[in-house]
């Protein structure tokens, strides 16, 4: 994304993730065990029509940017918007 010209916000994020990456992988990780972190990010907490949206979004920000996304491609077959 950022190759692209588009920056993240906030700008610390992305800091914060590439320096403590072991450390930031650790607590999604824990998160995802928990119940209120599966609650929160599982599909019951989005709307399909906002997946729709970003997955459209995306789409054609790849069309656009003519970049490789071998896995994207790959996760594609599992969602049901197709």
């Amino acid at each position: 994304m950022i190759k692209n010209g588009y920056s993240i916000t906030p700008a610390n994020q992305q800091q914060l993730v590439r320096k403590y990456r072991k450390v930031f992988f650790t607590v999604l990780k824990i998160l995802l065990a928990t119940p209120i972190g599966r609650t929160t990010l599982s599909d019951k907490a989005v709307s399909a029509n906002e997946m729709t949206a970003l997955y459209q979004a995306f789409s054609d920000l790849k069309k656009s940017a003519n970049i490789a996304t071998p896995n994207w491609d790959k996760l594609y077959n599992y969602t049901p918007l197709q």
